[in-house]
């Protein structure tokens, strides 16, 4: 088990460095990180799974659509005439 506990630390270490070098080859995704762990509470690999997950935002127009893809777009219908 501490094999694996080690082995698995290396691979993060290895994991976070590649992921610096890339962020440093482009400006726009730096910029984009700078922002976005300015936040208080939101890390370097939130940050990082957010963006790949949306393509740096890129086909995104609106907040809305943000919102959207996040799920976090849900409506309230409290009408009696729905079933």
């Amino acid at each position: 088990m501490a094999k694996i506990l080690t082995l698995l630390a290396e691979q993060k270490t290895e994991t976070m460095e590649n992921i610096g070098k890339l962020v440093e080859e482009d400006a726009d995704l730096f910029k984009i990180l700078q922002y976005l762990t300015s936040i208080h509470g939101v890390g370097i690999l939130t940050v990082i799974t957010i963006v790949a997950e949306t393509n740096g935002f890129l086909l995104f127009t609106s907040q809305k659509q943000l919102t959207s893809f996040a799920g976090y777009d849900v409506l309230e219908n409290e009408s009696e005439t729905h079933t």
